[in-house]
């Protein structure tokens, strides 16, 4: 969805068609474990409103059947209910489940992007106090996040001696969403060219993508990688920043095979 292609309608996609509890909401209810917290701001149950929330997004951008008034009424709705999450997910600060609010906080941003870059043209349908939703702050504060996970990754790839025992040599799908994160900072980019902290975003992001690219190799993957790496270049030259690192695909010797499994 980063590359904001269209997705599949898929039966199990519509959040409609289920009627469960949240996760950890059984748990949850008991007043003498939570107290006057409700069973739905709980950081699990928030994380499963933030997924519902942005596939609801995805799934009403591409449908034909709802009239442009109403997308334009969905679109102000999700956005405010996005805003609410965020502000439940700011009261958990005990530092636990981080896993969940890292990923319910980007699932909450790629709703606020779809809003800004797919539903803004039927706003105005809803009200003409809107002149576009797309908030710098919220920007710089997504992509100074991305700057500090691509620090810690590349971390954890600086220590490695020899041998392919880290976080990203079993995760070979992350290369995509690695990819993905590329995309949206590209698209920030090409909202506001003043973003140069975008660009280097996306340069940050690369040698994981390299190595990702090396050990797991896929030629589709690499495909749209070298697309994605000449689009990170072009930019660069306009905003007369420094190009891109080269490809490099050179991994560390393994010490033994059975890393790998």
């Amino acid at each position: 969805m980063a590359h904001r292609s269209q997705g599949l309608d898929l039966f199990i996609a519509d959040p409609s068609n289920y009627a469960l509890l949240f996760s950890g909401e059984s748990v949850a209810r008991p007043p003498s474990l939570f107290g006057a917290q409700s069973s739905k701001d709980t950081v699990w149950a928030l994380h499963d409103r933030a997924f519902l929330l942005w596939h609801g997004c995805v799934r009403m951008r591409s449908d034909a059947r709802i009239n442009d008034a109403d997308k334009g009424h969905f679109a102000v709705r999700a956005w405010l209910e996005a805003d609410a999450l965020g502000e439940a997910l700011n009261k958990h600060t005990c530092e636990i489940e981080r896993a969940f609010i890292f990923q319910a906080r980007e699932y909450i941003f790629n709703t606020q992007m779809c809003i800004s870059f797919e539903f803004q043209r039927f706003i105005p349908l809803v009200t003409s106090n809107i002149n576009g939703l797309f908030h710098r702050d919220k920007a710089e504060e997504w992509l100074n996040h991305q700057a500090a996970v691509a620090e810690r990754f590349m971390l954890g790839l600086h220590t490695i001696t020899g041998n392919l025992n880290n976080l990203l040599a079993r995760r070979p799908f992350f290369v995509f969403w690695f990819m993905g994160q590329i995309s949206r900072s590209l698209a920030l980019w090409q909202c506001d060219n003043t973003l140069t902290v975008a660009l280097d975003v996306c340069k940050a992001l690369l040698p994981a993508i390299d190595y990702l690219t090396a050990l797991w190799p896929c030629p589709e993957q690499r495909h749209r990688y070298e697309l994605l790496r000449e689009q990170l270049a072009q930019a660069c030259f306009v905003a007369r920043l420094n190009p891109p690192d080269p490809l490099n695909l050179t991994l560390p010797p393994v010490s033994s095979p059975d890393l790998l499994v």
